[in-house]
């Protein structure tokens, strides 16, 4: 799923975004976090060196190594001890005999058959949730992102945007956020969280991997739900009105970039959008249709 999909859920579902705006909490440096926090860290890292809190969003983060000089982070809530957040820096030898499906899946991709490597390998836990694991690659035409279950399936591929200067390129997931996904989509994998911010309005996006679906949960900064985004990876899984209606509206398949589904968690679908990359225009348009084939202006 791409930024442009996702603007265009905002577009449809415009009625539903009645929040204002927030700014971004700045990082501040600050000494050892609660007693509960720090116990809770000692316990779930008796190894760890090099340790140093800091504030950030309201988390404690500790920064911290192993043996080895690689850098790694764990994000708790304030006061609890509760561990929202880690990620373990690994090398590539530490994937290979931690999640050996991950590294045999990215070596059957195109993107590796293509001579990409991946520069930064990371495993990611948000809260209790199952370990994700996200390479980072350079590729010739921009950084991407792949995220891996441990057992080799691709949850998600993205490009590559760098984080803020204060060093966030992750962040927790809201618990509130991640108890939706539990009530609502009961066994999904946890891919990626990340805050937008437009023009000062923030939204929440959590990307999740549910019965083989690839699907992009949005939320406004009240953590009400407004939409939820499902990749369709083939044409011919979209109903025979809807591919009728797309192939009318663009019947160069070629140029077909990106096919989505817009629904609610109940999965009653709202509108079918599909992405077109227009060569003599260079630039990329959107269409869009209702369950019934309609067209939505």
């Amino acid at each position: 799923m791409t930024r442009q999909s996702i603007a265009a859920c905002v577009l449809l579902l415009a009625c539903a975004l009645f929040l204002g705006g927030c700014q971004k909490e700045e990082h501040e440096a600050t000494g050892e976090p609660s007693p509960a926090v720090l116990s809770a860290f000692v316990a779930r890292f008796p190894d760890a060196r090099e340790v140093s809190w800091g504030k950030i969003h309201a988390y404690d983060v500790a920064m911290f190594s192993f043996a080895t000089p690689q850098r790694h982070s764990a994000w708790y809530a304030p006061g609890n001890g509760a561990c929202a957040l880690t990620e373990i820096e690994l090398t590539a030898e530490q994937l290979a005999l931690e999640a050996p499906a991950v590294l045999e899946s990215w070596r059957t991709s195109p993107y590796y058959a293509a001579g990409c490597r991946p520069d930064e390998i990371d495993r990611l836990t948000y809260a209790d949730r199952e370990p994700v694991y996200r390479l980072g690659v350079a590729c010739p035409d921009a950084a991407r992102q792949f995220t891996y279950a441990a057992d080799g399936m691709l949850l998600s591929d993205k490009e590559h945007r760098e984080g803020p200067e204060d060093g966030t390129r992750i962040q927790p997931c809201p618990q509130a956020l991640l108890d939706f996904a539990d009530t609502h989509y009961p066994g999904a994998v946890i891919a990626n969280f990340e805050i937008e911010d437009r023009q000062g309005v923030l939204y929440y996006e959590v990307e999740i991997f549910h019965v083989d679906e690839r699907k992009e949960l949005l939320f406004d900064a009240n953590y009400t739900f407004l939409v939820c985004v499902a990749g369709i990876e083939e044409p011919e899984q979209l109903p025979e009105p809807v591919l009728q209606t797309l192939l009318a509206l663009a019947p160069d398949t070629g140029a077909w970039d990106a096919l989505s589904r817009y629904e609610n968690y109940k999965g009653i679908v709202a509108a079918y959008v599909l992405k077109v990359e227009d060569r003599a225009a260079g630039r990329e348009r959107l269409f869009k249709t209702d369950p019934a084939g309609n067209p939505i202006e």
